[in-house]
């Protein structure tokens, strides 16, 4: 199983279906299910940014 290691508030968009791409430096050709890991580290920025409230 794939695992996917994204901040806050971006994976919690993932797992709502908010957020259907993830832009990244490398290439990959997979394609299916895969883990949604989010770290300790939240970027409030990025809170303000889309307006969402933080819990």
């Amino acid at each position: 199983m794939k695992c996917l290691s994204i901040c806050q508030p971006f994976a919690e968009l993932i797992i709502q279906n908010k957020k259907i791409v993830e832009l990244r430096k490398w290439n990959t050709n997979f394609r299916g299910e895969f883990l949604v890991h989010a770290p300790i580290k939240i970027r409030k920025e990025e809170y303000k940014k889309l307006k969402i409230k933080e819990k």
